[in-house]
C-alpha cells in the first residue's frame, strides 16, 4: 500500500475531529508491519523550521542508504504559515517524502496554492447517526454494559463478569439519544456515554444499598441528557462552518421555510456569532431577496439593525 501512496491533505471540519488522526495511525501501522516506509509524525503547533529540516534531512538518508521512503504527518498543517509551508515544496516534488497534511481548516484558504496542487484533498464528513450507534453498541459491548431488550453481546460475558460489580443496563433510546445529539462527533458521544455511566455507579455506591453486589443500575435518557446538557454544536466564527450557515439562513428565508431559519439563526447566535453581523445580512435579504415584494420588509430588517446595535447580546436574542 505505501509504496505507490500519493501525497494527501485530510481536511476534517464536520467530523469529530480525530478521524484523521485515526486513519494516520492505520497508515503508520501498515507501513511498520509491510517495513516498506517510514512513518514520522510532527504537530504543526509545536515543530519549527529547523525540526521540519532535519527530519527531511533524515528521510534523504534512508532514502539513499536503505532505499526505504518516508512517510510524513503534519498535523495542523494550516498552522505552518505559507513560507514555512514552502520547506516541503522541492521534497515533495521530488519524492523525498511522501506527504500527508491533516487540517481543521479549508485548504483552499490556508495551504499554498503550489503544494495544495500537488496533493489529493480527502473531506472526512461527520458520521451518520447509523454510524454513531455501531460505535456506541462496541463500546457498551467492550464495557460489559446490557442494552434492555437485547441478550449479551457475547453469551460468555455473563458467566465471566466480576460477580463483585454491579450489573449495568442502559436503555436503547438513551442510545439513541446520544446518537442524535452528539452532532456526528464519536468522541462527544463516547465521552457522553461514559459520563453517563458513571454518575449512575457512583450515584449507586453512595448510597446505603451500594454494597449489594446484586444491584442492577439503569441508565436511561433522562441521565444521558443530564450529562450532556446540550446538543454538540459545530461552529467557528472564522472558519468555514461559520459561510455554511450563513448560506442556509439564506436559502431557508429563500424557499420561505421559516422553521429552518430560525434554526439555522439560533444556531449561529447559541454558537457565539456577532447579532450585528446576523443583522446586515437580513437588512441584505430584505433589499435583494425581498425587494419591492414587500416594501415594509427593508425598514423592518434596519429596525431589528439599529435595535441590536442599541442593546447588544443577550438581550437582542428576543
Amino acid at each position: 500500500m505505501t509504496d505507490n501512496f500519493e501525497h494527501l491533505l485530510l481536511m476534517d471540519i464536520k467530523s469529530g475531529k480525530d478521524l484523521k488522526t485515526t486513519l494516520a495511525h492505520i497508515i503508520a501501522s501498515t507501513s511498520k508491519k509491510e517495513g516498506t516506509a517510514r512513518f514520522v509524525t510532527l504537530s504543526a503547533t509545536s515543530t519549527s523550521t529547523n525540526e521540519v529540516r532535519e527530519v527531511i534531512k533524515q528521510a534523504q538518508n534512508e532514502l539513499r542508504l536503505c532505499k526505504r521512503k518516508t512517510i510524513l504527518f503534519i498535523d495542523e498543517i494550516h498552522r505552518f504559515n505559507k513560507s514555512q509551508q514552502d520547506t516541503f515544496l522541492p521534497h515533495v516534488e521530488c519524492g523525498t517524502v511522501t506527504l500527508i497534511g491533516a487540517t481543521t481548516e479549508n485548504p483552499s484558504f490556508q495551504v499554498n496554492a503550489a503544494l495544495l496542487s500537488r496533493c489529493r484533498v480527502l473531506v472526512l464528513e461527520k458520521l451518520s447517526v447509523e454510524a454513531m450507534g455501531s460505535i456506541l453498541d462496541r463500546a457498551v459491548a467492550t464495557l460489559g454494559i446490557r442494552v434492555l431488550g437485547r441478550g449479551p453481546a457475547n453469551p460468555k460475558d455473563q458467566d465471566q463478569s466480576d460477580r463483585h460489580e454491579p450489573k449495568i443496563f442502559i436503555e436503547q433510546k438513551a442510545l439513541d439519544t446520544i446518537a442524535y445529539l452528539c452532532d456526528g462527533d464519536a468522541r462527544a458521544g463516547l465521552n457522553g456515554l461514559q459520563l453517563a455511566v458513571q454518575a449512575q455507579v457512583s450515584l449507586a455506591r453512595s448510597n446505603p444499598l451500594g454494597q449489594d453486589v446484586s444491584q442492577e443500575i439503569l441508565v436511561k435518557e433522562e441521565h444521558i441528557k443530564e450529562g450532556l446538557q446540550r446538543s454538540h454544536i459545530l461552529y467557528d466564527k472564522a472558519g468555514e462552518e461559520h459561510y455554511n450557515c450563513i448560506s442556509a439562513l439564506h436559502k431557508s428565508m429563500r424557499g420561505s421555510n421559516e422553521n429552518a431559519s430560525l434554526y439555522w439563526l439560533g444556531r449561529m447566535l447559541e454558537g457565539g456569532e456577532d447579532p450585528l453581523y446576523v443583522a446586515r445580512r437580513l437588512v441584505r435579504f430584505a433589499s435583494e431577496d425581498v425587494g419591492m415584494a414587500d416594501p415594509s420588509a427593508l425598514p423592518q430588517a434596519v429596525s431589528a439593525f439599529q435595535a441590536c446595535h442599541f442593546i447588544g447580546m443577550p438581550e437582542c436574542e428576543v
